[in-house]
């Protein structure tokens, strides 16, 4: 559970660091409703989707909310998103389903609906 509070703390922060916290060949899944490629493989690849969400969503910070620990390999962590969006506010419910092995994330699933996150990694509400 560390390891999912202190990547999201480096990446509130905008702290290049955060990436470290995934594999190298990590697998990120952008949410079902995702408007564009819904698979991103490496660190280079998410380094580049996230460089992109942050010219759109200035200023966004992840606040978890909830962290679950499912098992040895699989982190759950619920929370709220918020950014500025062209002189607006955003704030959306957001969850992450981290699975990890050797102290990294290998998979991450993320969604816009704590309840489908909580599905997809077996846990009850």
């Amino acid at each position: 559970m560390e390891i999912v509070r202190e990547m999201n703390r480096a990446f509130n922060r905008q702290e290049d660091r955060w990436l470290d916290f995934y594999s190298s060949d990590v697998e990120y899944v952008t949410p079902p409703e995702w408007p564009e490629d819904r698979v991103y493989r490496g660190r280079e690849s998410l380094r580049t989707l996230l460089s992109a969400l942050r010219e759109i969503f200035e200023g966004q910070e992840w606040r978890l909310e909830r962290v679950i620990d499912v098992d040895d390999s699989c982190v759950v962590g619920l929370a709220s998103v918020h950014a500025s969006v062209q002189g607006g506010q955003l704030g959306q419910r957001a969850a992450a389903v981290h699975y990890l092995r050797r102290g990294q994330i290998v998979r991450q699933l993320t969604y816009f609906s704590w309840e489908e996150a909580l599905e997809a990694a077996g846990v009850e509400g």
